[in-house]
């Protein structure tokens, strides 16, 4: 059997064995602040989503797990699905408030004035909604896609991108009773997308490459990779992406690359400097002075699902084959 864990320098925080859906991103199931003080993280043996920072402390949500959790960009709050309710997590008074109720929760994320949902009608029928449970005020309704295949928010910003039946979609939250532009054809299927911090560009990942999209729709193709898997925008607005062969970082027009020469590059998470799984290695890397660190090794038995920096030095989601009466291989 798999045997799943979140590992710190100093052991084991959680067993994560069946966290994650198949399908779903990794980010679902683990992810860090973007201030570095809490991580999140699924916990299926209590069913609950649980918020950790710094000092070991530790927050429940739950019969959150697996359904999503997100951190607002500003790291006061979190947010997580827990059957058909949104939860958010007030991480300065430790308290816990249902946000919203609202059937066949699909997707959640955050803009700057509360949290993005996609679920389903509600009223019945096969439709999709999307719905924005801000903070304040009661809840608004901003969208009926027909299909969604991914969703994505400006975390910093009001406005909200999502692709189905091969188009992309926009839509500006601070505008009540606005409608969704259409921002063109997409090519391929989208396998990822990040909104910027601002929301002023969306980029996505297809079969055929990365694709950058401005609010207004122009967009800019960079040349395609084998086995793109990875995409982030970094706090300073730049974006990085990853394939098995090595990581890029595009800063204004200038890009920084990290190759991986003889092992492959399997997971990349990306904030003021890029930690990534490159073989059995879990490594960090400054994209500007170029200096790459290794923070952690393993053994070729254990698969780096993910992995994140954390008060000073690493978080790894390790996966381990486990055996009875005989050594993994």
């Amino acid at each position: 059997m798999q045997v799943d864990a979140l590992e710190l320098p100093g052991g084991v925080v959680a067993d994560l064995t069946d966290a994650a859906s198949e399908g779903f991103p990794s980010q679902r199931a683990f992810l860090v602040s973007a201030d570095g003080e809490w991580m999140a993280y699924m916990h299926p043996g209590s069913h609950s989503v649980r918020l950790r920072n710094r000092g070991g402390e530790e927050i429940a949500v739950d019969g959150a797990s697996g359904g999503d959790v997100r951190f607002s960009a500003d790291g006061r709050h979190a947010a997580a699905v827990a059957g058909t309710n949104v939860v958010l997590v007030d991480l300065g008074a430790r308290t816990q408030r249902r946000l919203g109720s609202l059937s066949g929760i699909r997707w959640i994320d955050w803009v700057r004035t509360g949290v993005v949902v996609l679920h389903e009608d509600d009223r019945g029928g096969d439709g999709l909604v999307l719905t924005l449970l801000p903070l304040r005020g009661p809840a608004r309704t901003l969208a009926t896609p027909a299909s969604v295949t991914r969703l994505t928010a400006a975390s910093r910003g009001t406005r909200v991108y999502w692709f189905g039946g091969g188009s992309a979609f926009s839509i500006e939250v601070a505008r009540s009773g606005g409608a969704p532009r259409w921002l063109g054809r997409v090519d391929g299927i989208v396998r990822n997308a990040e909104a910027s911090p601002s929301g002023d560009r969306v980029a996505l990942l297809t079969d055929r490459g990365v694709v950058v999209l401005d609010a207004d729709g122009r967009r800019t193709a960079y040349r395609p990779e084998h086995g793109l898997h990875s995409l982030w925008f970094r706090p300073d607005g730049s974006l990085a992406w990853a394939s098995p062969s090595g990581a890029t970082v595009l800063d204004g027009r200038r890009a920084y690359r990290l190759v991986a020469p003889g092992r492959d590059l399997t997971a990349m998470r990306a904030r003021e400097v890029i930690v990534a799984a490159i073989g059995s290695d879990v490594v960090q890397w400054d994209p500007r002075s170029g200096r790459t660190d290794t923070l952690r090794s393993y053994d070729p038995a254990t698969r780096i699902v993910t992995a994140d920096a954390w008060d000073g030095g690493v978080v790894t989601w390790t996966s381990r084959t486990s055996y009875v009466g005989a050594r993994p291989y």
